[in-house]
């Protein structure tokens, strides 16, 4: 994974380790002025393949969330009403994601 010192605001990656079922994720939250790194375990648990449009929900936390940020990385992530993430769109999965 590359240096979180070489993105800007508004960027983030995502990679996703299928041997392990392991998402690693990391953006950069405007709204708190920080990097976040996310690495969410048991992905297949926690998260919803939608195939008529390529997009995969991962649900971070059990919470409702209130707005979303979209990332240059091609993922949203949502936020609850305290800034803080409760879920996560990556769109074109199939593509970027051997899901096989």
């Amino acid at each position: 994974m590359e240096s979180l010192k070489q993105f800007e605001p508004e960027k983030g990656e995502i990679h996703y380790d299928k041997s392990k079922d392991i998402l690693y994720v990391s953006f950069y939250d405007t709204e708190k002025g920080k990097w976040v790194s996310l690495t969410l375990e048991n992905l297949k648990d926690k998260s919803k393949y939608f195939p008529e449009d390529d997009t995969l929900w991962v649900n971070i936390v059990d919470k409702s969330s209130c707005e979303g940020e979209y990332f240059s990385g091609g993922f949203v992530v949502d936020f609850d009403k305290d800034g803080e993430p409760v879920g996560l769109e990556i769109f074109g999965w199939k593509k970027f994601f051997d899901t096989k």
